[in-house]
């Protein structure tokens, strides 16, 4: 039996494109985690083994902060990225030029 598969290259710097929900959901929850956790190392309560070495948070901290991030996190983000990605268009074809929508920002500084 022959496995039906198509092989294909994805160029470099297509993330962003193909892979939507990593640049709108993955990349600005690590980044609520890691402020969070940066946060607990300057402030948080720590406590250290008998060599000296400082232990990690307990995991209720942990899914604490993860609970929170999402609590925070609005979920409009993941239904445009679905629509970006073309996995959650409307079924009437009005959004099916939506990958190649650019919006571009430009900052006045």
């Amino acid at each position: 039996m022959q496995d039906k598969i198509d092989f294909t290259m994805i160029l470099g710097g297509m993330t962003k494109t193909l892979q939507p929900l990593d640049v709108t959901v993955n990349k600005p929850v690590k980044d609520a985690l890691r402020r969070l956790w940066n946060a607990w190392l300057v402030e948080g309560e720590h406590t250290f083994t008998d060599g000296g070495s400082m232990r990690m948070p307990m995991l209720q901290c942990i899914v604490q902060w993860i609970v929170q991030v999402w609590q925070d996190f609005d979920p409009s983000v993941i239904k445009k990225a679905l629509v970006k990605c073309c996995i959650a268009n409307a079924m009437d074809g009005t959004e099916d030029n939506a990958l190649w929508n650019v919006v571009v920002v430009v900052r006045a500084d």
